[in-house]
């Protein structure tokens, strides 16, 4: 009863909030964009930097994935395919599950959330969810479909999936799916743009053209986009979709005419623009997109200004940059992902020991922050586990 009356507040809250008629649109031009005059010290009121704790039972390397709350932070391992609780200042509790292909076990770890109000762990594994509580104990699992699509999101019993940019042969299909927590479909939506594909016919997907994550929880609201789509949804507690931000990318848009060429997709899609990653304020948007580097994974940031409705440019192509505490600009990693207030990532501990990494910014946050920084990388062993990146978003 709780969890509808909870649904049915996020539907009324977002039909406030979605009252505007039209979605947003904002140009990325990557050629001809002003540079823009904030920092992380315009939004933020914080930067935490967890460092995770080391111990022979949970090694961690590079490609983190990582969500919190308030109380915990889960740590997936894809390579190692492992999945680690541990509270919100670093200390490791315990593994969660194990990888195998038994009823209670996960062939991959890299989908998994943390369920605060019910206090359990979901794995959305090839196949199936499973339900952990957070003493590591199995609850129960439900069937989950196996099909072109990844769960995105988990949010207030919802399985939000997202298809990974397939190019099919002739032949269009839902974007988006949303599934209960017992596996029943709820919804299908966006319809995919039919791709004139230059290739074998024999084969009905043709290429993934991309399989970056794609959502955030922004006000209590999941967001989720599609860059061949160029929209960014919102969805709110009765599962619609309502389009809240449009790119207009002009001729650095990914066509579907290069889209299905897949003999020169890469050297083609290179001279687009391909947004990958956001993070959302009350007065910005953050970007994160390729141009000119889709094969070295070369990203570029600006942010669009909601008030002036107007897209600047960073002058520094290391991420966000950082002019609270002189640390690391914010950037994407193999992630970047927020969850209301906190947009977090993960670096890698040896990155503390080399001084060329961090922001060549002039720390603007208080002399506090930038004492707190550098007596961590006093104490930092570059062998050690990743340290998880936090900046608290003004409201």
């Amino acid at each position: 009863i709780m969890k509808n009356l909870y649904l049915l507040l996020l539907c009324v809250c977002s039909l406030v909030g979605l009252a505007q008629p039209n979605p947003i649109e904002i140009k990325i031009d990557p050629e001809n964009m002003p540079e823009g005059k904030i920092g992380l010290y315009d939004i933020v009121e914080s930067i935490e930097y967890v460092p995770l704790e080391t111990k022979e039972e949970c090694l961690i390397g590079n490609g983190v994935l990582c969500d919190m709350d308030d109380q915990y932070m889960l740590i997936s391992y894809p390579e190692g395919d492992s999945l680690y609780l541990f509270d919100r200042k670093g200390k490791f509790i315990r593994s969660i599950g194990t990888q195998g292909i038994g009823p209670e076990e996960y062939m991959y770890a890299g989908y998994s959330f943390l369920d605060t109000e019910n206090r359990c762990i979901i794995v959305a594994d090839r196949g199936k969810a499973l339900f952990f509580d957070l003493r590591g104990r199995f609850l129960w699992s439900s069937p989950i479909p196996i099909d072109d699509r990844t769960t995105q999101l988990y949010s207030h019993g919802r399985f939000i999936r997202m298809a990974k940019s397939y190019l099919y042969r002739d032949s269009v299909y839902s974007v988006y799916t949303i599934y209960d927590q017992k596996g029943k479909l709820r919804k299908e939506a966006v319809r995919s743009v039919r791709i004139p594909l230059q290739a074998d016919k024999a084969y009905r997907i043709a290429f993934a053209a991309c399989t970056t994550a794609s959502a955030y929880v922004y006000n209590n609201m999941p967001h989720v986009w599609e860059y061949l789509n160029d929209t960014v949804y919102v969805i709110d507690g009765l599962n619609n979709f309502h389009p809240k931000y449009v790119f207009h990318l002009g001729k650095y848009k990914v066509t579907p005419e290069i889209q299905g060429d897949m003999k020169h997709f890469h050297e083609r899609a290179a001279n687009c623009v391909i947004v990958n990653a956001l993070i959302e304020t009350s007065d910005y948007l953050l970007i994160q997109y390729y141009y000119q580097s889709y094969l070295q994974m070369k990203s570029h940031y600006c942010y669009y200004d909601k008030k002036e409705k107007r897209t600047y440019r960073f002058d520094t192509e290391n991420g966000f940059p950082n002019d609270y505490d002189g640390g690391f600009d914010f950037k994407w990693n193999s992630f970047l992902y927020q969850r209301n207030n906190l947009a977090y990532t993960y670096l890698m501990a040896d990155n503390f020991v080399d001084t060329e990494l961090r922001s060549e910014q002039t720390p603007r946050g208080p002399q506090s922050a930038v004492q707190a920084f550098e007596k961590l990388v006093k104490k930092v062993d570059p062998d050690d586990n990743p340290i998880i990146m936090i900046v608290k978003l003004k409201e």
